[in-house]
């Protein structure tokens, strides 16, 4: 150790030294006493000091224990902060009342540094369950407590000393150390008052009245950190505190109880709180609603309602001011009502009401804002409804599916690049395949193009399973439009992704979105018409196609049917497949209902669940016509009546599959043969989208085989 310069280095010797004496401490005390205090002075000589604090430890391990004491306050006279805090870490082992007391004495005319050390380490030691009441109940004499010693502290002039002594009377944690605590929020130094703010909030006791009075006394920034503090604690019993800085406070303070309000109102304010928002200046307005809101929050919902409509009779002119409060409910009656102001008021008071439905939490509102960004599509509103809505349909605890649903009637309506950008970057978020394809539909749109190539790029690479010519066709496209920092490390990912995708063409689609190509009219069932010979088979599928033309349309890129005639049926035939297909139902009926028949057998039911009075109340994608198997779906997943839903169905053998808007409704369920049923379900047949007597809307037919 002393050729290594009692320094740790390659050899090891001086730790292998220090690790001798620390064995060696029990069976020969007085040469490992020697040795230690000889390897003090060297270390200290050669200026190491961990060598020489581990020679403190050794020494402290071995000296007898009437002595240690002596030689901790010792180590508090050496000029080191690392050497003093050293031997106070491993007194901790064996400190006791009487070095608390000899270590507390030393406090009053040490220096700054020795001060911070010594409370500090008392605030460390007081933290301990063992040797807590024993510092809290500390006598130095029989007339002098520690913890006056302690309070004295927070007068010092040093603001580190004051800081030490201040946590370690909160680690203690005696109550009788709040009021002199709280002294600290007086202060003229903000410093000082950061200080106390600080320690009030982490003091475990009741600081409230403590703090209120403090408050009345304080300059502006105590002021501000009493009432902050009192928001903090929830001090409803201390109102009329901040009540008092509302009346009487400068600005700043008077901003700050304003805030602190909704923390300290309960249901008994209500009433207060309430002709105070009515007669409250603009910029008072805001932090009152938020005040009315807590105030309310102790009743029922329904009673919040029921309190709040009452309360707008009663303002009059300036019901307006309680829409938000309104909004706060979440209710369908006080939606309502913010819908009416809105459509019914001017000015400010529409102004109110929207401002209502934009901070309204639920999904509820989403179809209030998107029937507001159809009708004021050149007003000011416009903007904030639409970015509002695309936040709450983005929701991920809603599926993918109908996330995308629902973006892209945002996208229909949006009018700015900047919108647009902002969906596809909600579309990627959804994962879904269908996603992928109508993100890459804005491939050739300059202004959106890099935020439709990351979406269709991000959506592929993250989904293997997703493959096909147009999937390969989609990213070979997103790598000639890329264009970003890291535009070539994404088309490396890209080729990568390419040459591991599997061969085959995946999903193709059905509808072309312009006209029925591909489609043909209904002739009879899968048994008559195998029984048809070539020639009575071509002249009624003419004369089914031509009833098809009268009641099957295209209009902007969707498949109508207009409620007359019969279905619709794919020209070729198909075994196993996997099958996407958007389809909505049209509310003005008759009797809202379709299905899809898979090998040419019904069926996937669609209908509206409202229909009870024929068992529609179970949902749609049930094998409705199954008598053996299983007929009705497992939950209820249908969107309402008028909006679009998205079915996926895998058909295996006679099994199929049924997701609807991203919820499973049927798990491999055997479909029946409607036409026969003492026969299996035929191998090979024809899709066919039902005809039902009521209107239905299709988009995004896309089959696997």
């Amino acid at each position: 150790a002393e050729n290594a310069g009692y320094t740790m280095e390659v050899t090891g010797a001086n730790e292998a030294y220090i690790a001798l004496l620390k064995r060696l401490v029990q069976s020969d005390r007085d040469a490992v006493m020697k040795a230690a205090k000889k390897l003090q002075k060297a270390a200290a000589k050669a200026g190491q000091e961990q060598t020489r604090e581990a020679a403190l430890q050794i020494l402290l391990a071995a000296e007898e224990p009437a002595k240690v004491s002596k030689m901790v306050i010792a180590a508090m006279k050496d000029p080191s902060k690392n050497y003093r805090n050293a031997a106070l870490s491993y007194a901790s082992g064996f400190a006791d009342k009487e070095l608390y007391i000899e270590l507390m004495k030393m406090v009053p005319k040490a220096k700054p540094e020795l001060k911070i050390d010594i409370l500090n380490w008392i605030g460390r030691e007081a933290k301990k369950p063992v040797k807590h009441d024993i510092i809290q109940n500390l006598e130095i004499r029989f007339d002098l407590p520690a913890k006056q010693i302690l309070l004295e502290q927070l007068g010092d002039v040093n603001f580190d000393v004051k800081q030490a002594a201040t946590w370690t009377l909160v680690k203690i944690g005696d109550k009788s150390y709040i009021p002199s605590l709280a002294e600290l929020l007086k202060s003229d130094d903000k410093q000082v008052v950061l200080l106390g703010q600080d320690a009030l909030a982490a003091f475990p006791g009741d600081i409230d009245g403590a703090v209120a009075k403090a408050v009345s006394s304080a300059a502006n920034a105590g002021k501000i950190a009493g009432l902050e503090l009192l928001a903090m604690r929830k001090a409803t019993a201390n109102i009329n505190t901040v009540l008092d800085q509302i009346q009487i406070g400068s600005p700043e303070v008077k901003a700050a109880a304003y805030v602190a309000l909704k923390d300290v109102v309960g249901e008994r304010d209500i009433t207060n709180m309430c002709g105070m928002l009515e007669t409250a200046d603009a910029l008072a307005v805001p932090p009152m609603q938020r005040a009315v809101i807590s105030a309310l929050s102790s009743l029922p919902v329904a009673d919040r309602v029921e309190t709040v409509t009452r309360r707008m009779l009663q303002a009059g002119n300036k019901d307006y001011l309680y829409y938000l409060v309104l909004a706060s409910t979440g209710q369908p009656d006080a939606l309502a009502t913010v819908v009416k102001g809105f459509r019914s008021n001017t000015g400010v008071k529409r102004d109110a009401a929207f401002e209502a439905l934009l901070n309204w939490k639920g999904i509820e509102v989403a179809d209030e804002l998107y029937t507001i960004c159809k009708e004021s599509a050149s007003s000011n509103y416009f903007d904030p409804a639409l970015t509002t809505y695309v936040k709450l349909v983005s929701n991920p605890a809603f599926t993918g599916e109908n996330r995308l649903l629902s973006l892209r009637k945002a996208m229909e309506i949006a009018k700015t690049d900047a919108q647009k950008i902002a969906i596809l970057q909600q579309i990627e978020n959804t994962g879904t395949f269908l996603g992928m394809l109508y993100a890459g539909e804005f491939l050739d749109q300059k202004p959106v193009q890099q935020a439709a190539a990351n979406a269709v790029m991000n959506i592929a690479l993250g989904n293997k399973e997703y493959m096909g010519a147009n999937v390969r066709a989609l990213l070979n496209k997103v790598m000639e439009v890329l264009d970003n920092p890291d535009a070539g490390y994404q088309k490396e990912a890209i080729k990568k992704h390419l040459a591991e995708m599997p061969q085959g063409e995946g999903f193709v689609s059905l509808f072309n979105g312009k006209d029925l190509t591909g489609w043909k009219g209904l002739v009879q069932n899968p048994i008559a018409r195998a029984k048809m010979k070539p020639g009575q088979l071509a002249k009624e599928q003419a004369k089914a196609d031509e009833v098809m033309r009268k009641g099957w349309s295209v209009e902007d890129g969707m498949l109508i049917f207009n409620g007359k005639g019969d279905n619709l049926c794919t020209e070729k035939q198909y075994g196993d497949f996997e099958m996407y297909v958007d389809w909505m139902l049209d509310p003005a009926g008759p009797e809202a209902d379709a299905g899809i028949y898979l090998r040419g057998t019904p069926q996937v039911q669609i209908w509206d669940t409202s229909r009870v009075n024929v068992g529609a109340q179970v949902g749609s994608g049930g094998l409705y016509n199954n008598q053996m198997n299983e007929s009705k779906p497992t939950k209820v997943a249908d969107n309402k009546l008028g909006e679009w839903n998205s079915f996926y169905i895998k058909m295996v053998g006679d099994r199929v599959t049924v997701v609807l808007n991203g919820e499973k409704v049927v798990d491999d369920v055997i479909l029946e043969n409607y036409w026969d049923r003492k026969l299996p379900i035929f191998p090979v047949e024809q899709i066919e989208l039902q005809a039902h007597g009521s209107k239905v809307y299709y988009r995004n037919i896309y089959v696997k085989e």
